[in-house]
């Protein structure tokens, strides 16, 4: 059976709204999906280094695996990062990094994937224009965009959305949280101290 691509209009999610792929596209069975991170520097010519960043959460907000830009790729093989973009002018698909997403493979322990975008250059994101994380259906090279999450803020660090167990599914729910942070680690911090 030839899996056929599905038109589906994007949705705009802001803090606290969720996108669950069960509920919202039933007729499709989403195995893969991509986070996209895109940013430009509001000044033009000032590289900005922003850092897709995603942790694997387990019961109790227990932080079981990382994927950055130092580590690219979680222990059970499920999550893996693209790469690392230093200026924010290497665009691929209009995303400068991206964090990809086996579901099937994701370890039965892991009840949560938490996505962080830090500024390892220090800057925050009054001084970063149009940035914004987007979930991408990549089952089988569909790259069918299910829903974004513009990223503000006068923060360094903002735990932006999640992938949330949900049923025999998932769900994207945006956070759109501002910390201070410049590494994952920092974000990993706060994930321990308070559920998100």
């Amino acid at each position: 059976m030839e899996n056929q691509n599905y038109s589906f209009e994007k949705k705009e999610l802001t803090a606290g709204q969720e996108f669950s792929f069960v509920k919202e596209v039933p007729q499709q069975q989403i195995k893969q999906v991509t986070l996209g991170l895109g940013w430009d520097p509001a000044v033009e010519g000032q590289d900005i280094d922003l850092d897709a960043n995603a942790t694997l959460v387990g019961e109790n907000g227990r932080v079981l695996d990382t994927v950055f830009f130092n580590h690219q790729k979680s222990t059970d093989g499920s999550t893996y990062s693209t790469g690392d973009d230093l200026t924010g002018q290497n665009s691929v698909d209009g995303d400068d990094e991206q964090i990809i997403v086996d579901l099937e493979k994701v370890n039965p322990s892991v009840k949560e994937i938490v996505f962080s975008v830090t500024s390892y250059s220090g800057q925050d994101f009054s001084q970063i224009r149009r940035a914004y994380n987007r979930i991408v259906d990549t089952t089988d090279r569909k790259n069918v965009e299910l829903a974004n999450v513009e990223l503000k803020g006068k923060s360094t660090g903002i735990i932006s959305s999640k992938l949330v167990r949900e049923n025999d599914g998932w769900k994207f729910v945006a956070i759109n949280k501002e910390i201070t942070a410049k590494t994952v680690q920092d974000i990993n911090k706060v994930l321990e101290l308070a559920a998100v």
